[in-house]
């Protein structure tokens, strides 16, 4: 062995270490992020509640049952199952650890787990990208690579994912760098698995798995000119359309529609502006897609766009084929009429944003080429300097250039301590006070509470959420979170439907919570139920005196 080569291989060992440990540190402070929101009653019924009831319900032998959605649309079929919306198998790997220990809390750390994987996915990429002829990596690659697996990690986006609640696609974060890694160093097998990982975790994900069938057709077969890599290329693509389209065929026109009463998706009415009262037909497509276009060049469209490129400093751009897979992805955002699918945050973007930054490793290199050797006016300009500078130096320079945009999102609207509105968690004594209310309801008993009380009692037959539905044996509800108290229509509602609901009786009520049963007997709402309105009392720094009349001082 070489000195050069051993120097190397100690290079990537180091590298390896550092990367595995940024790793590591992301799992566990985004853990502890979602654990601690979900602690202080910020996680949500809509959908934590949701993947929880439905992994639990087949933990138990009902497959994908759930009863959160009852009586808040009218597509709700009986008993209600999540495939009548979302078909999502990923969740059967889930399962089994619902069977050693029932704890949604699994579902927020497996979550941070896997997205903080990805970030090995863009590690690998970069560094075969950036390796010498042949095959080695230098040292300027190895802390290109770094810094772009850093990037990844500091994106407020790939972030966003860990802290919304749990949702099944959220696992393309980290899925989606090994497979875009393994598509292009043609090593199907590989490619073939994580494919499959993201096909399975949602029902539009085997369209994105499909355009990569097309990307490996186009890119890796029609342009070889090697005759066996070509062939195995268009296989391998036509292939991957093929059972990409399939797949969405199945889940789209056969599973979902066997689950709600809809015989369709129950989201299809995002797209109503762009379909139109008829739907797509042929007499309607030209209306179709001009209404498609005028919303993807809308503005917003355009800011939605800059704002999922910046970060990345837009070098992802130079590599414009790698990107178009997620074409359609970025259209069904853009044309929605859902707005939070145009946040620049959240699981609608969980394929989006990996790979933007995939396409950044890429378009680095192809920027590189094209500015340093290309045969255009920048690049005849350049100075000499520049093009006597290394590859490998113009390699590490744009990458910290996109690791610099980056740490400028994550001031703006990142999730750690970088940020600047970041604050750590703190556990008040009102979120410790929930839990005595957990434990007097039963296991089996059926309930209707807020949404952010659902995931905490959402492993049971029976659940629903109010104001959707009244039919739980017991109620529970906390105004300090989605009752708006200084809202006179919301606190009549409440006063009338759940606090002097005909047959239920107040078990126990404090600081703003409060339970009730069926069956119970009437009683007056106890006085600690207020104490979420009053404070200590505080000497003045400034004294003054104001009297409302004689009633109030």
């Amino acid at each position: 062995m070489s000195a050069d080569t051993a120097k190397k291989r100690q290079i990537a060992k180091g590298q390896l270490v550092l990367i595995l440990m940024l790793v590591a540190a992301f799992a566990l402070f985004f853990s502890y992020v979602a654990i601690m929101r979900h602690e202080r009653l910020q996680s949500t019924g809509y959908d934590l509640g949701i993947y929880d009831q439905s992994i639990w319900n087949t933990a138990q032998g009902r497959l994908f049952e759930y009863s959160v959605w009852k009586g808040k649309d009218n597509w709700f079929a009986e008993p209600g199952s999540t495939l009548g919306t979302h078909v999502e198998p990923i969740l059967f790997f889930i399962v089994p650890l619902y069977w050693l220990g029932a704890d949604v809390r699994v579902l927020l750390i497996l979550q941070s787990v896997i997205v903080a994987l990805g970030a090995i996915g863009i590690w690998l990429l970069a560094r075969w990208k950036y390796a010498d002829v042949g095959g080695g990596v230098s040292r300027l690659a190895a802390w290109t690579a770094l810094a772009l697996a850093a990037a990844f990690l500091l994106n407020p986006a790939i972030q966003s994912l860990t802290v919304s609640d749990f949702h099944g696609v959220a696992l393309v974060g980290g899925f989606l760098p090994f497979a875009i890694y393994f598509m292009l160093r043609r090593r199907y097998g590989w490619f073939a698995l994580f494919a499959l990982l993201i096909a399975m975790t949602k029902e539009d994900m085997p369209i994105f798995v499909a355009l990569m069938g097309v990307y490996i057709f186009i890119m890796q077969g029609l342009r070889e000119s090697e005759k066996k890599a070509r062939r195995t290329a268009l296989w391998v693509g036509t292939a991957t359309f093929l059972l990409g389209m399939a797949w969405v065929a199945v889940a789209f026109l056969v599973i979902i529609p066997s689950y709600n009463i809809l015989d369709s998706s129950p989201y299809t009415w995002r797209y109503q502006a762009i379909l139109g009262d008829e739907g797509l037909t042929l007499a309607t497509l030209p209306s179709v897609i001009f209404a498609t276009l005028r919303a993807i060049f809308s503005r917003q469209t355009l800011d939605y766009a800059v704002g999922l490129l910046l970060p990345t400093a837009f070098l992802a751009l130079f590599d414009l084929p790698l990107l178009l897979i997620g074409g359609f992805s970025f259209v069904m955002n853009a044309t929605s009429a859902f707005a939070i699918q145009q946040n620049l945050g959240g699981h609608y973007i969980a394929a989006l944003v990996p790979l933007i930054i995939a396409a950044a490793v890429t378009g680095i290199a192809h920027f590189t080429r094209l500015f340093r050797h290309g045969d255009n006016r920048l690049a005849r300009n350049l100075p000499a300097r520049l093009k006597r500078m290394p590859v490998g130096r113009w390699h590490l320079v744009l990458a910290l250039l996109v690791l610099l945009f980056t740490l400028g999102a994550q001031r703006d609207y990142g999730f750690t301590p970088l940020a600047r509105g970041f604050r750590w968690p703190i556990m008040l004594d009102h979120y410790r006070l929930a839990q005595r209310f957990f434990d007097q309801i039963p296991p089996d008993a059926s309930v209707s509470t807020s949404q952010s009380l659902e995931p905490h009692l959402a492993q049971r037959r029976q659940i629903t959420i109010l104001p959707y539905d009244r039919s739980g044996e017991y109620y529970l509800i906390d105004i300090t979170r989605d009752w708006r108290y200084n809202d006179p229509d919301n606190h009549q509602w409440l006063l009338d439907n759940v606090v002097h609901a005909p047959g239920y009786g107040i078990l126990d009520a404090a600081d703003g919570f409060m339970l009730l049963q069926r069956g119970a007997p009437e009683r007056a709402i106890p006085d600690a139920f207020y104490d979420v309105f009053r404070v200590a009392e505080a000497a003045p720094q400034h004294a003054a005196q104001v009297d409302f009349g004689d009633a109030i001082r």
